[in-house]
C-alpha cells in the first residue's frame, strides 16, 4: 500500500512535468516566431527550461521518497502499538504427533484493509486430522489469503475459524507453536548453514544430528558436512542458487515437530522432478499432522487426499483427485492443460 501511494504520486509529479513542458515547449515556438529571435536564443531557452524542469523532477521524487518513507513510518509505528498476543510455550502434556487437529472456516469473509475487494467471499471448508491438502488456483484467487487467516495473521470480518484439538476448541494461540510454514518470500542470512537451518528451532542450534536430518528431508545432502560453511559472497561465502536457498528454508521447517505444515509456493525455485521429490518428502512427515501446500502446479494432485481450488476469492471445488477430474470441472481443465505441457 505504501509503494502504490508513492508511485501514484511520483506518477501524478511526472504527468505535471510532462505536461508543463509541452505547454513551455508550444509558448517557446510561438514567442520566437514571432519576434523572430535566433536559433542560440532559442537553444539557450530551451536549455534554461530544461534545467527548471530536472529541477521539478529531481523535486518530485525525493518528495514521494520521502513520503514512502513517513508511511512506512506510520506503518510500523501501528505495528509496535498492536497488543501481543500471549502465545503458549507448551501444546498440551501429550507428545505432538498424538494431537489430533481439526479446522473449520465457517462461510469467512475478508476483505484487506483500506481494500473493499473480497480476497475470500463465504468460504466454508473442513480439514480433518491428518489430511494432505494441496490449495490451487490462479494469482489473486485468494490461496495465501486463506493460508494467512487460517494462521491467525488476519481475523475474518464474517464468518468463524474454529480450531478443535482432541475434541476441544482451542484458541490459535494455543497451537501457534506447533505450526511449521515456508512461504515463498523467505530470510537468506548470510551466515554458516549451522544458524541458515537452526532459526527453524534455535534451541537446537548445537544439536548436530538434528540439523543433518532436517538437511536430509529438504534433499540437501551435500551440506550435511558442512554445517560451518558460510553463505553468501558478501561476507566471503558461497553462492547458492535459487533452488538451493529454498531448500535451506524448507530444512528450517523439518528443525521440530508440529501438528501443521505449510508450504505456501515453497517450492516454486525448484524444477518440477525436484518439486515433486520435496511434496512427496513433505506429506510423508506424519499421520496426524494436517500438510497443506500451496502451488500453481498439479503435478503432485494425486499425492493428497484433497484438492482445494479458489477463483476470485470463492471455493469453488473441494474433493480429491479422481472427484475433481471426472466432475469435468475446472480442475480437470487445469490439469490437462498442464499435462500437455509435460506429456
Amino acid at each position: 500500500t505504501v509503494k502504490n501511494k508513492a508511485d501514484v504520486i511520483n506518477t501524478i509529479g511526472n504527468l505535471f512535468i510532462i505536461t508543463f513542458n509541452m505547454i513551455s515547449l508550444v509558448f517557446l515556438i510561438i514567442v520566437i516566431n514571432e519576434k523572430q529571435y535566433s536559433v542560440g536564443i532559442y537553444v539557450m531557452i530551451t536549455q534554461i527550461f530544461s534545467i527548471f524542469t530536472n529541477g521539478i523532477a529531481s523535486i518530485s521524487k525525493d518528495y514521494s521518497s520521502i513520503k514512502a518513507i513517513n508511511m512506512q513510518f506510520k506503518d510500523y509505528m501501528k505495528y509496535q502499538q498492536i497488543e501481543n498476543v500471549r502465545l503458549l510455550s507448551k501444546l498440551t502434556e501429550t507428545a505432538d504427533t498424538q494431537c489430533e487437529l481439526q479446522i473449520t472456516f465457517d462461510n469467512v469473509t475478508f476483505s484487506y484493509p483500506q481494500s473493499t475487494y473480497k480476497a475470500l467471499k463465504n468460504v466454508s471448508i473442513q480439514i480433518q486430522p491428518g489430511e494432505k491438502i494441496a490449495i490451487i488456483g490462479s494469482n489473486g484467487s485468494g490461496k495465501s489469503t486463506f493460508i494467512k487467516l487460517l494462521l491467525g495473521l488476519y481475523q475474518p470480518d464474517s464468518g468463524s475459524i474454529k480450531y478443535c484439538l482432541n475434541g476441544r476448541n482451542v484458541e490459535y494461540s494455543e497451537i501457534y507453536p506447533y505450526v511449521r510454514v515456508v512461504f515463498q518470500d523467505f530470510i537468506k542470512l548470510f551466515r554458516p548453514v549451522r544458524e541458515n537451518v537452526a532459526i527453524g528451532d534455535i534451541d537446537h542450534i548445537d544439536k548436530d544430528q538434528v540439523l543433518i536430518d532436517s538437511l536430509e528431508k529438504a534433499h540437501m545432502n551435500d551440506f550435511q558436512e558442512r554445517l560451518e560453511e558460510y553463505l553468501g559472497p558478501e561476507f566471503g561465502g558461497i553462492e547458492l542458487s535459487g533452488g538451493q536457498w529454498q531448500r535451506l528454508a524448507i530444512a528450517r521447517s523439518y528443525m521440530k515437530d508440529g501438528i501443521i505444515l505449510i508450504f505456501d509456493e515453497a517450492t516454486s525455485a525448484l524444477d518440477p522432478q525436484a518439486e515433486l521429490e520435496q511434496i512427496k518428502s513433505f506429506l510423508s512427515l506424519g499421520e496426524n499432522c494436517i500438510s497443506i501446500f500451496v502451488t500453481h502446479r498439479l503435478s503432485a494432485a494425486k499425492y493428497v487426499d484433497k484438492i482445494a481450488l479458489f477463483q476470485n476469492g470463492k471455493l469453488i471445488e473441494f474433493g480429491s483427485h479422481k472427484q475433481l477430474y471426472q466432475s469435468q470441472g475446472l480442475y480437470r481443465n487445469m490439469f490437462d492443460a498442464q499435462s500437455s505441457f509435460y506429456a
